[in-house]
């Protein structure tokens, strides 16, 4: 077994109990985010209905400020998979839902915890409150990224300009499939991850364990990510959403080709993550020769069958191995 596949097992909760019959009946479970932790990074993780391939990723708790009626509302990115109950102790791992091939698991430390536990307990704030509420996102900024225009007048922190340049992320879901999904790192250093052109201008974090203010330059993200959708344009059959395109092999290496000597983004791919080939080996059954003698000399001709729809020439195979680099 692996280092990961014992980290996983020790994850199985055991469950014991002595039946009507005075059998004893034991349960093994494996479910949750404590065991979804122990898979971060981990190549090897599939969807059980689609055996699909699943990126478990850690995301990072991010909090933001909106105005809803004149007053200040702050919300985060867990929202959701928090307890109803405000008064609920939070959990330290969560788990959000598979989103295009992803699933994000956070973890909490107790600073967050306590944080946010009181921040639910006060709900919205007034106007009034702006001046004591900047005060406390420049101090939460140190716990959790922090995401308002409140920071902007801030001058307790290090101002720092965003990067806007645009990240072009690969993922392989299965073999033959590709998908590609557009993002920014406002701060190098960081974990993290915006969408282009979309969210608040200032964002309050840590970055190399200083405070900083990030003033993201959302008019050049947005004028990056417009320029990325030209030159990706030849590709719009296989675009599902306003930043994911999903693209067999033919489309992805396509994608790679348009963007190959463009500076307006960097592709990614998954460490460690390896390239999955849907095609069987070439071997001799599938493989069909005809040799003829012409003198002192032979004429070898047939086909190779790739699958059950493509076949191809001999010849054909031979000048493709002759211009092959790898």
């Amino acid at each position: 077994m692996t280092p990961t596949d014992l980290a996983v097992a020790a994850r199985i909760d055991v469950n014991s109990y002595q039946h009507w019959n005075r059998r004893l009946i034991t349960n093994y479970s494996l479910s949750g985010p404590l065991a979804a932790s122990e898979l971060i990074g981990y190549p090897y993780v599939y969807d059980a209905l689609t055996n699909t391939t699943l990126e478990i990723v850690k995301g990072a708790v991010q909090l933001s400020v909106q105005v809803k009626n004149k007053k200040f509302v702050i919300i985060t990115n867990v929202d959701k998979l928090m307890p109803k109950d405000p008064q609920e102790k939070l959990p330290v791992w969560m788990i959000d839902e598979p989103n295009d091939g992803k699933v994000t698991v956070y973890e909490l430390t107790a600073d967050q915890q306590r944080i946010l536990s009181e921040l639910r307990k006060i709900g919205e704030m007034p106007d009034a409150a702006k001046s004591k509420l900047t005060v406390l996102l420049e101090t939460i900024s140190s716990k959790m990224p922090v995401m308002s225009d409140l920071l902007k007048s801030s001058d307790k922190l290090k101002k720092i300009a965003g990067n806007a340049h645009i990240l072009l992320q690969l993922i392989q879901p299965s073999a033959g499939s590709f998908e590609a999904h557009t993002a920014i790192h406002p701060a190098e250093g960081s974990r993290l991850t915006c969408e282009p052109g979309v969210g608040q201008e200032f964002i309050a974090t840590v970055v190399d364990g200083a405070n900083v203010q990030i003033h993201r330059d959302l008019k050049s993200e947005k004028q990056n990510f417009s320029d990325l959708e030209e030159i990706l344009s030849p590709l719009d059959e296989c675009r599902e959403d306003h930043n994911l395109w999903i693209m067999d092999t033919e489309h992805c290496l396509q994608m790679l080709d348009l963007v190959r000597d463009s500076k307006l983004c960097t592709v990614q791919w998954p460490e460690g993550e390896k390239f999955k080939v849907s095609k069987p080996p070439l071997d001799f059954p599938t493989l069909k020769l005809s040799v003829r003698s012409m003198g002192s000399w032979f004429e070898v001709s047939g086909e190779v069958k790739i699958d059950d729809n493509t076949k191809m020439q001999v010849a054909e195979l031979m000048r493709l191995v002759r211009q092959s680099q790898g």
